[in-house]
Parts: structure tokens; sequence; C-alpha cells
């Protein structure tokens, strides 16, 4: 709507009071000629009311909508974002599943050099007391 049209906010309020007073069923008169001028202003502060109601109206639909994609939107956003959610949790437990497997790996051939050193140890020792029996001839 054009705002250079418009009436001042007075000029509008004055047209409502009068037209109030109108329904009210109150005694008014105007001379005739100011009676003219202010139904013309009148008509044309209701056609301004009926377009701002319209536009109003229009303005309102359409946020709505757009509230409504954004609501739809969001709502996908957040099936999304629980899914990533869903996915890391499951990637965090593979993930310790694995470190706990690769640390048993890892430790695996040192379990058995630590046999393989405990069993040498053992072998240098009965080598030792066979030869000690072999020398007191046992």
């Amino acid at each position: 709507m054009d705002m250079g049209n418009a009436f001042p906010l007075a000029a509008i309020k004055e047209g409502l009071e009068t037209a109030a007073e109108k329904q009210r069923g109150e005694n008014f008169r105007m001379p005739e000629n100011k009676c003219q001028e202010s139904c013309a202003d009148l008509t044309r502060l209701e056609q301004q009311l009926r377009d701002l109601v319209e536009q109003n109206g229009k303005d309102h639909k359409e946020l709505r909508e757009r509230l409504g994609k954004v609501e739809l939107t969001n709502a996908v956003q957040n099936a999304k974002y629980d899914a990533i959610l869903e996915k890391l949790d499951n990637l965090t437990k593979k993930h310790d599943t694995l470190n706990r497997k690769l640390e048993a790996l890892e430790s695996k051939p040192g379990k058995r050099w630590d046999g393989l050193v405990e069993k040498a140890v053992w072998l240098v020792l009965a080598a030792l007391i066979g030869a000690a029996l072999a020398k007191l001839g046992l």
C-alpha cells in the first residue's frame, strides 16, 4: 500500500470517532459541505482499513506457511542429528572393542617372549643342577 497517500493519524482518529458517534445514534450534525468532505474521508479510511486487513491476512498466511516449512525442516534436521548421534555412539563402541583386541594382540608376542625367557632360565637351572649332581656322582 502506498503510505504517501495515507492520512495523518489525527485525521484517521477523527474519522473513526465520527463514525463511532454516528453508529451510537448520537445527534451529530455537521454543516453540509463538511459532511461531504468527511464522508469522502471516511470512505477512503474504510477502504484503507479493508486494504490493511486484507494485506495483514495475506502476511499472516505467508508467515504461517513459512513457519510450517521451518518446523518441518527443523524436524528433519533433528531426525538426521539423532541418526548421526546413534552412528557416532556405535562407532565409539566399535572403536573401544577394536582397541581392546589390538592391545591383546600387541601383548601376545611379549607374553611369548616372556614364556621363552622363563623356559630358558629353567633350562639353564636344570643344566646347572644336573652338572652339579653329575659331579657329586648322583
